[in-house]
């Protein structure tokens, strides 16, 4: 079965790779097709670049990108193993350069050890609302 299409709806550019890059690189690479929608930028800024640079990253081994929201924990149905996709999201998350500088958090990801970066962004965390209740858990994404 393809896996779904993914969108991805987030508040700033470096949420997409922060939060579901390895998923975005995981659906990109098998031809689906991925979007990321963030709230906060602006068309000819250098962050507006970083998001493309980003989303290029994300598609290297697959369709490019055309972009979760954080709830309590008790509401996470899905936990995705995403250390397969780690270069892409690290490559996406390291493509915030002014970020980076600044010591925001992909700067900080940036000076972990590459064990410590595996371990930290390694697997991701989903919610998926839904009409009818499944129960239980899951580890995949999936319609």
């Amino acid at each position: 079965m393809p896996l779904p299409s993914v969108l991805a709806v987030h508040a700033h550019p470096d949420d997409e790779a922060l939060f579901c890059g390895g998923v975005l690189a995981r659906h990109a690479a098998a031809g689906a097709r991925t979007a990321v929608v963030t709230a906060t930028w602006a068309e000819g800024t250098h962050r507006a670049a970083e998001l493309a640079r980003a989303l290029g990253a994300l598609a290297r081994s697959g369709t490019p990108a055309e972009a979760l929201y954080c709830s309590e924990d008790a509401w996470i149905t899905t936990t995705v193993d995403v250390r397969p996709w780690l270069p892409q999201k690290l490559a996406a998350i390291l493509a915030h350069r002014s970020e980076v500088e600044r010591g925001a958090a992909p700067g900080r990801i940036a000076a972990l050890t590459p064990a410590v970066q595996r371990e930290v962004l390694g697997t991701e965390w989903y919610i998926r609302e839904d009409l009818r209740h499944r129960g239980g858990s899951a580890t995949e994404l999936s319609a």
